[in-house]
């Protein structure tokens, strides 16, 4: 499950296994919640709703390689994991 949009770096992605399933539960009755999937249309989740999040083993999603450097490298860069906030040479 990867919450990955330009517009909301602080969202960080979760990694699953094959066998993971992960179940949102709204829970009380004063608030709402939204789910959107890419950014696309949003789903409002009310208390009692259950949203299973789980691999299919039905779909595939083709990538491709970069050369050079790995889908990772580049995400690792862009989400700036392992990044201690310092920067080198400045006063």
């Amino acid at each position: 499950m990867a919450p990955i949009c330009a517009h909301t770096l602080y969202a960080r992605p979760v990694i699953l296994s094959d066998t993971d399933n992960i179940i949102v539960i709204p829970k009380g009755d004063a608030r709402s919640l939204m789910l959107t999937q890419d950014g696309q249309l949003g789903y409002e989740l009310l208390p009692g709703d259950e949203l299973h999040v789980m691999l299919d083993n039905e779909i595939y999603v083709q990538t491709i390689q970069l050369i050079g450097r790995s889908y990772y490298d580049l995400l690792r860069e862009k989400l700036r994991w392992g990044f201690n906030g310092i920067r080198d040479g400045g006063d």
